[in-house]
Formats: structure tokens, C-alpha cells, sequence
């Protein structure tokens, strides 16, 4: 999904929640998400005051921000699904 839409300002970032790295490690090998810049543990969570006003509980949670940074769909759909296609599809062509 990354190189689809790339070239329209689309940017893809993993944050992890777990606390448990080993079991990260074994996500981003298995995923092949070990990418620099782009792929980050959240090491102070119960602190984190990006991570509590956002309510982030699940795992894993899709969120979608403006390229001014702003918040703009909270629980978008699984990055395999159609229906983010059509939504980023809505939102990068508007």
C-alpha cells in the first residue's frame, strides 16, 4: 500500500504497544516492517500522552493522519481491505 501511494504524500508508520519486544521482533521480521524511520516501540506508554488521548487499547489499530498531522480517521479499516483503498482513494483525491 506504501508504494501505491507514495508518491501522493501517503506515508505508513508502525508503532508498537506491546511490552513484550521479543514478540515485536518476530512481527516486524515476519511482516518485513524493520523499517528505518518508520517502525518504532512505544517505550513509555502508560506516560504516553499521544497514546491516551487517542484511547489506543487494540492492537492493532490503523489511524490516519493529514500531512499537517492532524487526526482524521481514528479506527480506519485493515490495510488489506478494500474498504481503505476506497477511503485513501477519497482522501487523496479530493
Amino acid at each position: 500500500m506504501h508504494e501505491d501511494y507514495h508518491d501522493l504524500g501517503f506515508e505508513v508508520v508502525y508503532l508498537s504497544i506491546d511490552k513484550n519486544n521479543k514478540f515485536w521482533e518476530s512481527v516486524v521480521e515476519k511482516y518485513h516492517i524493520a523499517i528505518p524511520n518508520r517502525s518504532f516501540v512505544v517505550m513509555n506508554l502508560e506516560e504516553s500522552e499521544f497514546l491516551n488521548k487517542l484511547n489506543v487499547d487494540l492492537i492493532p489499530r490503523y489511524l490516519i493522519f493529514d500531512k499537517e498531522g492532524k487526526l482524521i480517521h481514528q479506527n480506519a479499516p485493515k490495510p488489506d481491505s478494500k474498504e481503505l483503498r476506497v477511503l485513501l482513494e477519497s482522501l487523496l483525491f479530493n
